[in-house]
């Protein structure tokens, strides 16, 4: 919202900036209209019924608080949630600088009684889980605000650190791959691939890797040809026991899209391509 320069973006981004003291501010905000609607109730009712009064402002001002101060905001909010924040951004943080003194004083109290009983400052940061991302996830799509495709691609980030290389790549048997001493022309007509690993005598000695688009140059007939060996990249070894999200690391770094897969013994177990980890994220396209 900010990057796109929408009215109340950055005071959404000011409040964000102190989560601690914003999440104050709203539980003061909250229980403040709470007690209030409760008080009001209470007194109508006790004006119009006498002390009866008081048992039938507790139905209904449970019943107030419960549909219109809890679920009915809340689910519109959540299917309205950007509308609703810059919405609410100008009144919450004129609020938010009203009670920054009561802040204080709460956030004094809760830290000196979450340190007694052992747990982390609640102004300090907080690592969230795999787990309670997960779990995010999940109510997210109960509630429609994560489509089930998304749900399934962010699911697929998490389980990368789960999956070894291994488990993707292209099986040694499987791998397309030419003799260094092949000529130029028919290694360009010979695959449809971009990138073709380049052997020595055999499989197990990968001179290099090709890129096709290196070939580009040398259409002509009249050109004079340089040997395969001259225009081959280095390969990129990895071993099939990485995980994958360390090989998307390592090619974004590396800026390679192919990786030679060796076995324990240096011999060639397969090769595994950027888009072999595409596919894991998002499947198939």
């Amino acid at each position: 919202m900010k990057e796109k320069g929408r009215m109340g973006a950055s005071i959404i981004a000011y409040l964000l900036e102190k989560p601690s003291k914003l999440l104050i501010t709203i539980y003061l905000g909250n229980d403040f209209v709470n007690v209030a609607i409760s008080a009001i109730v209470t007194s109508i009712c006790i004006h119009i019924f006498g002390d009866v009064g008081i048992s039938i402002a507790i139905g209904i001002a449970t019943f107030l608080l419960i549909v219109f101060g809890d679920i009915a905001p809340k689910t519109f909010a959540i299917k309205n949630n950007e509308k609703v924040a810059l919405f609410s951004a100008y009144p919450l943080k004129i609020f938010y600088i009203l009670v920054s003194p009561i802040q204080k004083i709460f956030s004094v109290i809760a830290n000196r009684a979450i340190s007694i009983l052992g747990g982390k400052r609640f102004d300090e940061e907080t690592v969230i889980t795999e787990e309670e991302i997960r779990t995010l996830i999940d109510v997210g799509e109960d509630e429609g605000t994560i489509k089930s495709d998304e749900k399934e691609m962010i699911q697929s980030v998490f389980e990368l650190g789960d999956t070894r290389v291994e488990d993707i790549m292209t099986r040694r048997e499987d791998i397309f791959s030419i003799d260094v001493n092949t000529d130029i022309r028919n290694a360009i007509t010979s695959s449809y691939y971009s990138r073709i690993p380049v052997y020595d005598g055999n499989i197990d000695n990968i001179a290099g890797i090709l890129y096709l688009k290196d070939l580009m140059k040398y259409t002509y007939p009249e050109q004079i040809l340089p040997k395969l060996k001259n225009i081959l990249h280095p390969p990129f070894i990895v071993s099939g026991k990485k995980r994958v999200n360390e090989l998307l690391k390592e090619f974004q770094k590396k800026k390679v899209h192919m990786a030679i897969v060796l076995d324990e013994h240096s011999r060639v177990e397969g090769l595994v391509t950027m888009e072999d980890v595409l596919i894991e994220l998002v499947g198939e396209f």
